[in-house]
């Protein structure tokens, strides 16, 4: 698959994804077993994320000095891919993964933030549909 195909449907199959488990669960007969493996795969790389899920962040240092949205690096196609900045001194060790800097930490925030709401539509919709009760959750 190539790069730039992956990089623009990242989130919106982490989207399409959860609509389509919590269509599948909500259409289910409660009487009956249901298995549902859904593994995502929206924390990591590139570091891309819905902008709503990064404004969560402003308390933190997110559209403010070195990391406002639109100074991120982009991929060939326009889309927002992290930010090119100096290594924080606090955490070298991480520079070797592109998070040693403060701003591409909190895109990574961010990214889990998109896959905790995820969790949480699928949770929800096990409630709904009244199989919560017989469910393990992992």
């Amino acid at each position: 698959m190539p790069r730039l195909f992956l990089t623009i449907c990242l989130f919106s199959f982490l989207f399409r994804y959860t609509e389509f488990v919590t269509n599948q669960i909500r259409g289910h007969d409660p009487a009956v077993p249901l298995f549902v493996y859904a593994a995502f795969q929206g924390v990591h790389y590139p570091l891309q994320v819905p902008r709503k899920y990064w404004q969560r962040y402003t308390e933190q240092g997110a559209e403010a000095g070195d990391c406002m949205w639109d100074n991120q690096s982009t991929t060939p196609a326009g889309h927002q891919n992290g930010f090119s900045c100096e290594p924080d001194q606090n955490h070298p060790g991480l520079s070797h993964v592109g998070l040693a800097c403060e701003c591409n930490r909190l895109l990574v925030k961010a990214q889990v933030s998109s896959l905790s709401e995820a969790v949480g539509n699928i949770t929800s919709a096990l409630q709904e549909s009244g199989l919560w009760n017989n469910t393990v959750l992992m």
